[in-house]
């Protein structure tokens, strides 16, 4: 049995080339690799096929969502533990062995995360409290309209946390997303299921996220659409 089953869902994103190399030149513990493919119209997976012969890709012929791509995946995955990526981090040196050790000497944590940085080394916010309605919409506005910057609650030792983001999320075992959301809120929503999540902020990874959602009119209404099913729920 691989120890662990790294899941990457791709739709046209030319970093997953990147991710990729850090996943093969970072990872020393036995591994297999899925990239699940939303039907990407771009060279992504032709690139995947030509630079990584390991990968095992599922290539879907229309875009299923975040949630339902990963859950193709986990579905027929043979680690012993299940490493879901967004395709545009980058992984650092021994950054998924440390995580595996801290599952392996804490058995309460079903789900871990690291330290996610920008390319200039600032921390992100992947680490937060359940959501409510009011606060959830005073973000939304300081997003959209950048009234102010969203400060970061850093943590520097390992914390349990409400829920980490699903840009990284390492699981002890086999967790499903609810395939009702599209994008956004799945990995709050899975966190919230499953319980007893942690933050480790003693190692961590590089995530080159654009912020789409706050560009795209498209991606607002699938965020708000997420939010309402999200409280729905």
């Amino acid at each position: 049995m691989q120890k662990i089953t790294v899941v990457v869902v791709n739709h046209n994103s030319q970093e997953i080339i990147e991710c990729l190399k850090s996943v093969y030149s970072t990872i020393k513990a036995q591994f297999e690799v899925f990239v699940v493919d939303n039907n990407s119209s771009d060279d992504s997976v032709a690139r995947i096929k030509k630079e990584f012969l390991k990968v095992k890709i599922i290539e879907n012929t229309e875009n299923k969502g975040y949630g339902k791509a990963c859950n193709q995946a986990i579905k027929i995955a043979q680690g012993k533990h299940i490493l879901i990526l967004n395709p545009d981090i980058i992984l650092e040196k021994n950054t998924v062995e440390k995580l595996l050790n801290y599952l392996e000497q804490n058995k309460d944590a079903k789900i871990v995360s690291c330290k996610l940085k920008n390319s200039d080394e600032s921390v992100q916010d992947s680490h937060r409290e359940f959501p409510t309605i009011s606060g959830l919409l005073k973000r939304q506005i300081k997003t959209r309209f950048r009234t102010k910057k969203i400060e970061t609650k850093e943590i520097f030792e390992p914390t349990k946390v409400d829920w980490v983001s699903g840009a990284f999320m390492l699981m002890r075992d086999k967790y499903y997303f609810d395939e009702r959301f599209f994008l956004y809120f799945e990995d709050v929503d899975l966190c919230k299921t499953i319980g007893d999540v942690y933050y480790y902020p003693l190692v961590s990874a590089t995530h080159l996220a654009k912020r789409e959602s706050s560009k795209s009119f498209k991606l607002i209404i699938l965020h708000i659409k997420s939010m309402i099913q999200y409280f729905s729920k």
